[in-house]
This record gives structure tokens, sequence and C-alpha cells, in this order.
């Protein structure tokens, strides 16, 4: 290796990890990349899933947000069937 090298390994959630890639390559002018793989599940306390101004509401916002979908979780009935 010319110029020495650093591994490093961290843990970073899935939702923070979109863009990340692209954004250390460009921090670091292509001298740095970046390897994700799936490690463990751990469980995101942060309140109600539909509570808008909950840690956890707040991530499912931005996640339905980038996908294109309404921010806010669609009514339960919406998938009940109407027969």
């Amino acid at each position: 290796m010319a110029g020495g090298g650093a591994n490093m390994k961290a843990w970073l959630p899935v939702a923070e990890s979109f863009g990340f890639s692209q954004a250390l390559a460009e921090a670091t002018s292509g001298a740095a990349f970046s390897q994700l793989q799936f490690d463990h599940w751990q469980q995101l306390d942060g309140g109600e899933f539909n509570d808008p101004e909950s840690r956890l509401g707040k991530i499912i916002a931005q996640i339905r947000t980038r996908k294109g979908l309404a921010a806010e979780l669609p009514p339960l009935d919406r998938y009940l069937d109407k027969l």
C-alpha cells in the first residue's frame, strides 16, 4: 500500500447510511471508500412510531419522504378488506 492505509469498523444505522459512501468519497477526493455490510439488529428506543415528534417517528417520516411517500402514516382502515 503506497502511503499506508487504515481499516476502520463502525456500526452505522441503516437510515443514516444512505449517501454515506458518496459523501466519504467526495470528502476525501476519492482516497477513502466504504464497504457496507449488514451486521446486527438493535432495537431503536425513541417513542411511538406514529408520533411525529418522537425519534422513531421522525426517522419513519424521513424514510417515507425519501421514497416519495407521504410523510404521515396512512390510517389502518385503508388496509382493511372492504368486501
